[in-house]
């Protein structure tokens, strides 16, 4: 359990737990819901950092900037260093949400070159970009392509974080800016369940299409989960002995490498789950994924009832917005295009 968190601004503090650990963390409202987001490990991430970023953003003034940094941190520590080094170009162009993706896409892409940044230990900033242009293409992308594919996420995830973050503290509720195609969903789904609006718009699409031809309507239980929630789904399994097998084993060892090594430094649950997320970060940005889950066009979806399972199954696998679908246990795994 967490025990007395040190201030540091108004929605940043320093996580102190029982056993030692320090984590720095910001409270947030997401869609009219408190959240919060997990950015970096103390001292891995220092105190001069946060308060730089609460400097530069968590004032309610400059909220765009602060949830742009921080988002792109828990995206990728390495790509929110070079945002930070550059940070003073936003004394001429203002802060908005155009200015601060632009900062976004060229902590990946050098401004002078027009290339992603080389990695001291070999390859370019980035990588989990090609693995996403590759699967969208069905083919080996272009350098032109991959860079269209990190400009087009760092738009949405800047566009979302807009529509959706509370410039008033924590206390506040956001009402999100509607898009078009946006709506409630249309299918059933289990609570918690993460998706992104795109993501949702799909699901709604594919519940309208197999509801018309097999009248069955789905049913979501799982969706995406961020790199935070799959370390604390994956420490669970950890410490009852129960961890599941995973299609990338290289990656499944690194994170249960993090968790033994925290265990053996004697850390707190909370300390040691922040160390995994942060090997699931870094796999994540070179494409690495030890859960589908991880990407946000995963969803698992109910198994539906043996008279009409065959029908659906079909009808699912066919559908154009469906890329592949695998049957476990009691449900669907579905990725969507």
């Amino acid at each position: 359990m967490v025990s007395v968190p040190y201030q540091a601004g108004r929605m940043l503090y320093l996580l102190v737990t029982p056993s030692g650990g320090r984590c720095w963390r910001m409270n947030y409202r997401h869609y009219g819901k408190r959240k919060t987001l997990a950015f970096g490990v103390w001292p891995d991430t220092g105190l001069a950092e946060a308060h730089a970023a609460r400097a530069a953003g968590l004032d309610p003034n400059n909220a765009t900037l602060a949830t742009g940094y921080l988002d792109l941190y828990n995206q990728s520590p390495t790509a929110a260093a070079r945002f930070f080094y550059q940070i003073s170009t936003l004394r001429e162009t203002g802060v908005t949400r155009q200015s601060v993706t632009d900062l976004r896409i060229h902590a990946y892409i050098d401004r002078t070159t027009g290339e992603r940044f080389s990695l001291p230990g070999g390859g370019r900033a980035g990588s989990g970009f090609v693995n996403i242009a590759r699967q969208t293409l069905g083919r080996e992308p272009t350098e032109a392509e991959v860079q269209r594919t990190l400009r087009a996420d760092q738009s949405r995830r800047m566009q979302d974080m807009d529509a959706a973050i509370s410039t008033a503290g924590p206390a506040t509720s956001v009402t999100p800016r509607t898009v078009a195609g946006d709506g409630p969903p249309r299918f059933a789904s289990s609570p918690g369940i993460d998706l992104t609006p795109a993501a949702t718009r799909s699901a709604n699409a594919l519940h309208d299409s197999i509801r018309s031809t097999t009248g069955y309507a789905i049913d979501v239980t799982s969706g995406r989960r961020s790199p935070d929630r799959q370390a604390a789904a994956m420490y669970g399994n950890f410490a009852d002995n129960s961890a599941p097998r995973s299609a990338n084993q290289a990656a499944f060892n690194e994170v249960r490498d993090a968790y033994l090594s925290g265990k053996r430094a004697r850390l707190g649950r909370a300390a040691i789950v922040d160390r995994m997320a942060n090997v699931l970060q870094r796999q994540v940005d070179r494409g690495a994924l030890v859960s589908r889950h991880i990407s946000d066009r995963a969803l698992d979806i109910r198994l539906p009832p043996a008279a009409s399972r065959q029908a659906v199954v079909a009808a699912i696998r066919d559908d154009s917005l469906v890329q592949s679908i695998g049957i476990e246990d009691d449900h669907l795994h579905v990725q969507l295009r």
